[in-house]
């Protein structure tokens, strides 16, 4: 039995290296030593993938490839060769790689889990409905939600209670702003106050995305009969059961002349498309990829700020002084949106911020649709893409001292790389949600560095800017100093 056992390993390992030899001679990308079944993950630490696959890129280069167990894999690493992927030939990579659990979440009907011909119609539908719904709601929702927040933590501070661990508020207000942009209703900031039914969604939510990033059977296949995806069911239920009666509500009471909120938008788009390739079922999906991925990219982005001021002070006194500068004498004591170019210094922080911590640093992985060459090197129909956006944004070759925190950088105009931001990605694929969470950060990091201050409960000791990687790349949790401005 040893002996068979012993011959069948070998077979196995014979096999694996004599195709993996023969990748070799056709130019396919370097990268490290794969092993049967796991391939290369061995070489990635649990909640610091981005950090693993940055040493990768150090050892081998732009490009090199890995298996994510049985998966073909190539990691791009640098600003040009993800442009030449995914922007120069963007139809070679314009298919999402679906894994098993990615099919579950989306049920081929979401944004960021269907293949390339639905998702072009799903991405028209959504453009159109995004460009009616924003240009008559956006400013005015922008602002009441952050008088709401404002006066929540204007009442912690009343309470003596000026140190706080900010995270769960800045996610109550991004989460409002999709959920009121979507529905045209809000949350209280108060957990108590949160009816049990939408607290349990927030729950979910954030389970699906520790549990997505934990899911071996997704790429390890012998794995598969042992791996059950019940829990990943029960969250997808649970989310479900929680959106699909309010898309129903508005179904039901849609007023076609005066619609209200995007979903009103989104459904009278729907129902005028003539292929009607898009059904009405699919709207409870899309809200669940926007409410997650809205939720948690735009409060992180917030978090990493505040960090990032507080560590550096001078730099958030020189943003609170061009804020202030700008509202001197003008109707209204924030900026509106329309002003966003006359804050260079803010867009700077927030480009900075971007660059530094992206929100999900690996992006969504995509699939090489036919045989491509990027970077010099050929890449097989079927390979997994792997965008690795946290190196190509701490790249030494395009920015000066990149673990440095210095929105200085993008304040010269001359600087060719001011450009090199893919913090959302690029190309089609990219991250629908992008101009609405830039218009988030602007009104409400305007708002927040003018209204507050932010700052460090121990000035002798820095905050720690190593980051932690679940779906999103969050700061590790710090209690914030809050005082008003």
């Amino acid at each position: 039995m040893a002996t068979l056992l012993l011959i069948i390993i070998f077979m196995i390992t014979f096999i694996f290296y004599k195709n993996f030899d023969k990748k070799r001679k056709n130019n396919y990308p370097p990268g490290p030593i794969n092993l049967p079944f796991i391939g290369g993950l061995y070489k990635l630490k649990l909640g610091k993938q981005h950090l693993s696959l940055d040493e990768l890129y150090q050892k081998y280069g732009k490009v090199f490839s890995i298996k994510f167990g049985s998966y073909d894999t190539v990691i791009l690493n640098e600003p040009d060769v993800i442009i030449e992927a995914f922007h120069l030939n963007s139809t070679s990579f314009m298919d999402r790689m679906i894994l098993p659990s990615f099919k579950i979440v989306g049920k081929n009907q979401n944004i960021g889990f269907t293949q390339t011909e639905y998702w072009k119609k799903i991405r028209g539908i959504l453009n159109v409905s995004l460009t009616k719904s924003k240009t008559r709601l956006l400013e005015n929702l922008f602002n009441q939600e952050y008088l709401r927040f404002d006066q929540f933590i204007k009442k912690q501070l009343k309470s003596k209670n000026d140190s706080m661990f900010i995270r769960p508020y800045l996610k109550r207000l991004s989460f409002n702003i999709i959920f009121s942009y979507l529905f045209n209703e809000t949350i209280p900031y108060e957990d108590e106050l949160i009816p049990k039914d939408i607290l349990d969604f927030i729950h979910a939510s954030e389970e699906l995305l520790v549990v997505l990033s934990q899911m071996p059977s997704d790429y390890i296949k012998v794995l598969r009969p042992f791996e059950s995806h019940k829990k990943l069911n029960e969250i997808c239920d649970r989310m479900s059961k929680f959106i699909k009666p309010k898309v129903d509500k508005r179904v039901e009471n849609l007023d076609e002349e005066t619609p209200k909120c995007f979903i009103d938008y989104l459904i009278l788009q729907i129902r005028s498309e003539p292929s009607q390739v898009i059904k009405i079922e699919a709207i409870q999906y899309i809200c669940i990829d926007l409410l997650v991925g809205g939720t948690d990219s735009t409060s992180s982005a917030l978090e990493w700020m505040i960090l990032f001021l507080s560590n550096h002070d001078s730099l958030q006194e020189k943003l609170y002084s061009e804020i202030c500068k700008n509202t001197i004498g003008a109707d209204d004591i924030f900026p509106k949106l329309i002003e966003k170019n006359n804050y260079p210094f803010f867009n700077a922080c927030v480009k900075e911020t971007l660059r530094k911590s992206p929100p999900v640093p690996l992006g969504l992985p995509h699939k090489c649709s036919e045989d491509a060459e990027i970077g010099g090197y050929i890449i097989p129909k079927g390979t997994q893409i792997i965008s690795n956006l946290y190196s190509a944004s701490n790249c030494e070759k395009v920015f000066t001292d990149p673990h440095e925190f210095n929105p200085l950088r993008f304040i010269d105009i001359s600087n060719i790389n001011n450009n090199n931001i893919l913090s959302f990605s690029i190309g089609p694929r990219i991250c629908p949600g992008k101009n609405l969470s830039e218009d988030e950060l602007f009104s409400f990091g305007t708002k927040l560095f003018k209204t507050f201050k932010f700052s460090r409960p121990n000035k002798n000791q820095l905050y720690d800017e190593v980051a932690v990687l679940g779906i999103t790349l969050e700061p590790k949790p710090f209690i914030t100093k809050v005082s008003l401005r």
